[in-house]
């Protein structure tokens, strides 16, 4: 089989899936991959077999756009994150000697995901990054952070950083105000007004770091149960499939309620994030993030990225969730008061996606009433998308076309 000329379109994601499992042969296998990881970003086990196989290749650049191009999808997926810090560790430091690079991915990776309760693991290795380095001040806002975020391994983190507390304090107290990493400008302003609170007594800070990791122990119980409900964490392709990871969606969804009720939207934002990785192919759990994103956050420009990115990868291959798409795409622009956008939406879906589809016909009908358009609008609408149906011999679409062109006409 040439795999160059291979037309993958045309299968299922189980299908791909089945076939890719019995190639021997690494070109073959990357084109199938390619095609799997291009529909369902969120699969970590296909976007790690991707990148292997590119880096094995010496096509780092592809690898690394690989991560790249998943963690777009969804940047709270820890478990890409840590994949993508230890191949730029092996790849960009180690082989590339680029150190820059692999310090640009940990500020990205603690950016993002750094409040993630698992997110230890990540924080623990930048330690080690700066370690390599002998950035001792850097070092010493890592840990600082990672207390602040709340992470769950808090007793391995708080024993960590009173050890190193321990060991380079003296250094640690002319560092603090002589030295300014960039990267953490937000962060170090806290960690110093700490620094002074304890009047440079090593005893007194180290007080200092067990009040607040109690604070952030309290924290990590209040979410323990809830935490511990979640069983579903990573995608598969049969997640929806399976009835019981289904039901658990109202445990992310209480965990959600109890998140917006003491107003940390910051952390129901990473909850619905995380919740859309084993639910990927939810379009009610997509919908659920854009009506937060958009009531609670005010954030309606990111609304739009995730319309933008769900017209351009349906997450489902049947027409329903594909019209579905575009429908609330262009239901939310209409929220918005862009009456303009709505309109170009439903005239994309009744030209293109679904011509002479009675549902999507009624839909911009319905639209034009609702916002009071022009008449002419709707009567012109009627007569184009009725003369289509003729001509597609649509007898149906025809029938409820000519019905309800006449009684728009005795309407008006």
């Amino acid at each position: 089989m040439d795999s160059l000329n291979l037309n993958l379109s045309g299968l299922s994601i189980n299908e791909l899936i089945a076939k890719e499992k019995d190639l021997d042969d690494d070109t073959q296998r990357q084109k199938y991959l390619d095609e799997i990881v291009a529909r369902k970003p969120m699969y970590t086990d296909y976007v790690e077999k991707l990148a292997k196989i590119y880096t094995t290749n010496g096509d780092f650049d592809k690898a690394r756009g690989v991560f790249t191009a998943a963690l777009a999808a969804n940047d709270a997926n820890i478990d890409i994150w840590e994949i993508y810090v230890y191949w730029s560790l092996e790849n960009d430091y180690i082989g590339g000697k680029d150190e820059e690079k692999t310090k640009e991915i940990f500020e990205a990776a603690r950016t993002r995901v750094g409040s993630h309760p698992q997110a230890w693991g990540i924080w623990k290795k930048y330690v080690d990054f700066e370690l390599l380095r002998d950035n001792k001040n850097t070092i010493n806002l890592i840990y600082y952070t990672a207390l602040c975020s709340q992470v769950f391994a808090i007793d391995e983190l708080v024993s960590e950083y009173t050890k190193f507390i321990d060991e380079h304090f003296d250094k640690l107290k002319d560092l603090i105000t002589s030295e300014n990493p960039a990267e953490f400008k937000d962060e170090k302003p806290n960690l110093l007004n700490h620094f002074l609170e304890s009047n440079n007594d090593k005893a007194t800070f180290l007080n200092i770091v067990n009040r607040l990791a109690d604070k952030a122990r309290a924290e990590v119980d209040k979410r323990l149960p809830f935490e511990g409900s979640l069983r579903a964490l990573s995608y598969d392709v049969g997640n929806l499939a399976n009835e019981q990871l289904v039901g658990e969606m109202d445990n992310w969804k209480n965990y959600i309620d109890m998140e917006k009720a003491e107003a940390n939207y910051q952390k129901a934002a990473m909850l619905y994030k995380r919740m859309l990785i084993p639910y990927f192919d939810s379009l009610p759990a997509w919908k659920e993030y854009i009506e937060f994103a958009s009531g609670y956050l005010g954030d309606v420009d990111r609304c739009r990225e995730v319309f933008k990115y769900l017209r351009a990868h349906p997450i489902g291959d049947d027409k329903d969730t594909v019209l579905d798409i575009y429908l609330s795409n262009a239901h939310f622009e209409e929220r918005q008061g862009q009456f303009k956008v709505a309109r170009r939406l439903h005239k994309l879906i009744n030209n293109v996606l679904a011509p002479n589809y009675i549902k999507v016909i009624s839909e911009y009908v319905k639209f034009e009433q609702r916002i009071n358009g022009p008449r002419k609008n709707i009567l012109d609408f009627l007569e184009d998308s009725l003369e289509k149906a003729i001509k597609a011999e649509d007898e149906y679409a025809a029938i409820f076309l000519t019905v309800n062109t006449c009684r728009f006409y005795f309407a008006t």
